[in-house]
């Protein structure tokens, strides 16, 4: 049975992005089919993260009609799937976006995690996308704007019978001021997942069109990443020795240039 998992968060600038393309990457290696989805129609950035910027069939051509939901996945290289939605502005004021509720139903049973990557704060969008939700999982930073957008949120999915995983705490940066964990378990009596060290090279996975956990293996936060996913699945993560890392240098060498294409493995 497929899990529908929201990742959503109150405030903006959080990395909700980023964190739904390096968690649904650290399911699939743990031998997951994960799907992720772009729910951000008036800003979508997760073709963007993974090289997605143009592709011939979006979320917006299924939204409308045109095409079937599993016209518009495409398999990247880490083995994650994805759903991308239309940057065009003009294709944002042509969809229906009650229609997103159906569109999940439609994806439930191609693969056993789909990953919905959701747009900030609490809009009328988020309520469709909730009504076809298993679970969700609240991203916030360290700090007490968006930890008090993270109990907005909390509240939301609690009115809409969502059951809530825990957060993720994102772009920690172990700084005095900065909340902890005990501290903002606390305030949001939810659990924290993991907490996800601030790594200048996160920008540079995005240039480089790659999810940061597939690049970077060996750095902090991608092995708190797999310990994240590793606990979702009832898994135990145990890191590998530190190694060279020959694909790192290739593609920082000559820089990856990724291609997409629709996977035509689905079966129900």
């Amino acid at each position: 049975m497929t899990k529908v998992v929201v990742i959503m968060s109150g405030k903006g600038g959080v990395g909700k992005t980023t964190v739904s393309t390096n968690l649904g990457t650290s399911l699939s290696v743990f031998g997951r089919n994960v799907i992720a989805l772009d729910s951000n129609f008036a800003s979508p950035h997760l073709g963007l993260h993974l090289g997605a910027s143009y592709v011939p069939i979006t979320l917006h051509n299924v939204m409308k009609g045109v095409n079937h939901i599993s016209e518009a996945t495409y398999l990247h290289p880490c083995s994650l799937k994805i759903v991308p939605a239309s940057v065009s502005y003009e294709e944002l004021k042509s969809i229906d976006i009650s229609q997103i509720s159906q569109v999940i139903e439609d994806l439930k049973g191609y693969s056993e995690i789909i990953l919905i990557d959701t747009p900030a704060g609490l809009s009328k969008e988020m309520k469709y996308v909730l009504s076809a939700t298993d679970y969700s999982i609240i991203v916030t930073t360290p700090d007490i704007p968006a930890i008090t957008e993270a109990l907005k949120s909390i509240k939301f999915c609690n009115d809409h019978n969502v059951e809530i995983l825990g957060i993720i705490v994102n772009k920690v940066r172990d700084e005095d001021f900065e909340m902890n964990k005990d501290n903002i378990e606390n305030f949001l009596e939810k659990p924290v997942l993991g907490m996800i060290p601030h790594d200048h090279k996160f920008r540079e996975s995005i240039s480089l069109k790659n999810p940061f956990v597939h690049i970077y293996p060996e750095r902090e936060a991608t092995k708190e990443y797999k310990r994240i996913a590793a606990h979702l699945i009832g898994q135990e993560y145990v890191g590998k020795k530190k190694q060279d890392n020959k694909f790192k240098q290739f593609v920082e060498g000559i820089g990856l240039k990724i291609k997409f294409i629709p996977d035509t493995k689905f079966k129900k």
